[in-house]
């Protein structure tokens, strides 16, 4: 795998050591998981829009390369955009402003724009956050604090799986790829359908095998149903310090986002 897949999908810099790597992982996954709640049920676009750009400014000042940042949030974006234009078109009553294309005419409602854009932040502001705590938590820890937050060991064990085997699809996809590439099965669209079903259905088949391989080798080295996770090691005075910041940035959040009308 090459040193691009390894920025954009591990938890490569989470292991680098900075002052939000060696924030402990249950304050930083709480503090997230209260914000994620602010997040879905808040109505204000402008706290969303400041909690994205805090959450962007701090990945910036974890050494993480704006390229990576900006590879991470371009499915995020690309979704944001699709959401706008729909919700600007189908929902409201006001009309903003009207467009043609291709000889058909397009009416852009006013609430639908605004409802389009507080979606569109809650989606951005909620990638943002969920990429800052991926990017500086080592999954080791992310699930110590799963595990410490009283998780189904079977959630935790099915995280850890996915995560160890989503890089080998990844390379066993791209391989297929490379040949149906030198096969010219991506020259025409009809033959990029059929390379691309060929291509899903060739992986899941490994999928379903690689299940059973790894299935019978735990079997064999006396798997007996129980996942094992190392133990959070205790609080440190750094994150009992950033735990009350994290807190008084939630409790801050919480007023202008709810107690503001």
């Amino acid at each position: 795998m090459g040193k691009n897949h390894i920025d954009l999908f591990t938890d490569y810099f989470a292991h680098s050591s900075n002052v939000f790597t060696r924030i402990d992982a249950r304050i930083k996954l709480i503090f997230a998981i209260l914000l994620l709640v602010l997040i879905l049920f808040g109505n204000r676009i402008e706290p969303l829009l400041f909690l994205t750009v805090l959450c962007l400014c701090m990945l910036l000042l974890a050494n993480i390369p704006l390229r990576v940042v900006i590879l991470r949030l371009s499915g995020p974006l690309l979704l944001i955009g699709v959401v706008v234009v729909l919700q600007s078109i189908f929902f409201g009553e006001t009309t903003l402003f009207s467009l043609s294309f291709v000889g058909i005419k397009f009416q852009v409602y006013e609430e639908g724009f605004y409802k389009g854009i507080l979606i569109a932040s809650r989606i951005i502001a909620g990638t943002s956050l969920v990429l800052l705590l991926s990017m500086t938590t080592p999954l080791t820890n992310l699930l110590g604090a799963l595990k410490y937050l009283k998780i189904p060991d079977s959630w935790i064990e099915i995280a850890s799986f996915a995560y160890r085997y989503i890089f080998v699809f990844i390379e066993e996809a791209q391989s297929i790829m490379d040949a149906q590439r030198l096969r010219l099965g991506y020259s025409r669209l009809t033959l990029s359908l059929k390379s691309w079903g060929v291509l899903m259905g060739s992986l899941f088949t490994r999928v379903y095998d690689q299940a059973n391989a790894t299935h019978n080798a735990m079997i064999l080295r006396g798997y007996n149903g129980k996942f094992h996770v190392s133990k959070p090691s205790q609080l440190t005075m750094l994150d009992k310090q950033a735990g009350f910041f994290m807190a008084a940035f939630f409790l801050i959040m919480l007023i202008i986002t709810v107690g503001w009308r």
